[in-house]
């Protein structure tokens, strides 16, 4: 198996419409869901779809 990475990311692209998430180190301007694109816009980027960065949430051990 490949280790696994060990730089956590630091940040989370939340799609406004989907819901869906991917995990982003830096944070990007322009990016928009690709599925959402796909799904309702022909496969062509679409200002409607892009993504709202986040920080991730701390997970506690407890």
């Amino acid at each position: 198996s490949y280790p696994l990475p060990a730089v956590v990311a630091g940040w989370i692209a939340v799609c406004p419409v989907c819901g869906r998430t991917a995990a982003y180190r830096r944070r990007r301007q322009g990016l928009a869901c690709r599925h959402c694109c796909e799904q309702h816009n022909g496969g062509r980027w679409d200002a409607r779809f892009l993504l709202r960065f986040e920080r991730p949430q701390e997970v506690c051990s407890g």
